[in-house]
């Protein structure tokens, strides 16, 4: 009856139309991932794998220990640009050429030396720094956090939830290691909308799974027949587990090789807060453990809204009440994200958007405190869902097998 269930699913033409467009969306997303630009020593900008290569080779140059000797030279550097700086665009792109290889490591200095953790602009950029300044580049990421817990952080986190968070910057150990990272960089950035695609036609996929039963009035005959109700329902809730395994695992795996293989897998092991986002981060943890995150809180959200939407399905006989349901759900976890105010703020983390979005969860202080111990919440956030998913399967099979 598994493969029967599965032979329906995929016999019908929108399921066809369906894969073609999760197709389509994989292949525009592979391409928009090559957005990395080079300007080359003419001044003239490229874009794609080629300049990939050519940042790589920079960036190379100035790879090693981001200690204070290297941060120096990055000013020392970009303090000469600065003095051959000209009006003219052609000769401005030339002068940016020799930039690129330590570009990332003024990006980051935009962010140290920032008067809080989340602010950064043009008056506390490298620009403005001199040599002396290096020196202060680890201590202003402890500088900046305690600065913002003091101000916009203040009522959000108690005391101990402060200290703890301060506790976890400490630890990161320094000085980071510097490393052309564009391949995962890139891949952080551009596997969002992936996600939410394999979401989407997933549910659409699987919504139908129990109302067709009694759109097409089979269901008299089905649980009429020997253990119909039984091995029916369990080879539906199995049909459903493997079209959203499936269609996810396929199409994020295919995506990532694609985009490592034409960007490269350097800094696999290399810390995250090397990176722009990452730098505000307080898991220490490497760019290789942060996709295995991403891609796991993908699959645990996308396995969560398909057997929503096949619960609300076998509770309304309707597919088009479950898709409109967890579009809904998803829509809500997504604006609740948003609003600034701390309690819903932090009933938002345990929805499913936190798990979508799981780059944006690592980026972001989420801790907690029963009594006086103080953690963070990202396991708990995995947990909540693991117990979920498994939860809404018992409660399938008893909706669906009792009508």
């Amino acid at each position: 009856m598994y493969k029967y269930e599965l032979k329906k699913i995929f016999s019908k033409p929108g399921s066809l139309v369906a894969l073609i467009v999760m197709g389509v969306v994989l292949i525009i997303c592979c391409f928009s991932s090559l957005d990395v630009w080079y300007v080359n020593e003419q001044g003239e900008e490229m874009q794609g794998i080629e300049a990939a290569r050519l940042l790589k080779d920079d960036m190379k140059k100035w790879q090693g220990p981001l200690d204070e000797t290297k941060l120096r030279q990055a000013i020392a550097e970009n303090q000469r640009l600065m003095e051959l700086k000209t009006d003219d665009l052609h000769e401005q792109n030339v002068l940016y050429h020799s930039k690129q290889g330590f570009r990332n490591i003024a990006w980051l200095m935009d962010r140290a030396y920032s008067e809080d953790l989340y602010s950064f602009g043009v008056t506390n950029s490298i620009d403005s720094l001199n040599v002396e300044d290096a020196a202060n580049f680890y201590p202003n990421r402890i500088r900046s956090l305690k600065f913002y817990l003091e101000n916009d952080g203040k009522y959000d986190f108690t005391e101990p939830e402060k200290a703890y968070i301060i506790s976890r910057f400490e630890s990161l150990e320094t000085p980071l290691y510097y490393d052309y990272y564009e391949g995962w960089d890139q891949l952080n950035y551009c596997i969002l909308p992936l996600i939410l695609s394999c979401i989407l036609i997933s549910v659409y996929l699987v919504c139908g799974i129990f109302p067709d039963e009694f759109k097409y009035k089979a269901h008299s005959v089905l649980y009429a027949s020997s253990n119909g109700r039984k091995k029916s329902t369990g080879a539906k809730i199995l049909a459903g587990f493997t079209i959203i395994t499936g269609v996810y695992w396929f199409t994020v795996l295919l995506y990532t090789a694609f985009l490592l293989l034409a960007l490269g897998t350097d800094s696999w092991n290399g810390p995250i807060q090397i990176s722009f986002g990452g730098w505000v981060s307080m898991y220490n943890i490497t760019f290789f453990q942060r996709y295995i995150l991403m891609i796991l809180g993908g699959y645990a959200a996308t396995l969560f809204m398909g057997f929503f939407g096949m619960y609300i399905s076998s509770l309304s006989r309707s597919s088009v009440t479950a898709v409109v349901a967890t579009v809904s759900v998803f829509l809500l976890s997504v604006l609740a994200s948003f609003v600034p105010i701390k309690v819903i703020k932090k009933a938002a983390f345990y929805m499913p958007y936190s798990l979508i979005d799981m780059s944006g969860t690592i980026n972001s202080l989420n801790v907690m405190s029963i009594e006086s111990k103080v953690f963070d919440t990202l396991p708990l956030l995995f947990a909540v869902y693991i117990g979920l998913n498994i939860l809404l399967v018992p409660l399938m099979y008893r909706n669906f097998s009792r009508k």
